[in-house]
């Protein structure tokens, strides 16, 4: 049995970059009219690496002591150990990372 395939400047992905390549060139064209600037920017940051290891840090040890009690159980008490880590108010900020992030109190459901 004999295999056919499409050239690779026909193939789908082929076309799919074609038209990416055109469609980036006029946004770059309409940006330069409108007189922005294209920068890129790199998402590295070092220090929200630290600060989600500090979080991560937290969150482990305080999983560790509810743990002791109830074995095996982290998947319940994953999510009570997060719900207090967020609503919890930092010294830094004098506010709940909740409150940060929603820009409400957290409610707790009765």
């Amino acid at each position: 049995m004999e295999e056919h395939s499409l050239p690779l400047r026909h193939s789908p992905l082929s076309r799919f970059r074609q038209q990416y390549t055109v469609h980036r060139e006029e946004v770059q064209l309409k940006l330069r009219e409108f007189g922005y600037t294209k920068r890129l920017f790199h998402p590295y940051y070092p220090q929200a690496n630290g600060q989600v290891e500090a979080v991560n840090k937290i969150i482990k040890h305080t999983l560790k002591r509810k743990l002791e009690c109830a074995k095996g159980g982290w998947a319940e008490e994953l999510s009570e150990t997060l719900s207090s880590y967020r609503t919890t108010s930092r010294t830094a900020t004098g506010e709940t990372p909740f409150t940060m992030a929603y820009g409400a109190e957290a409610m707790i459901p009765v």
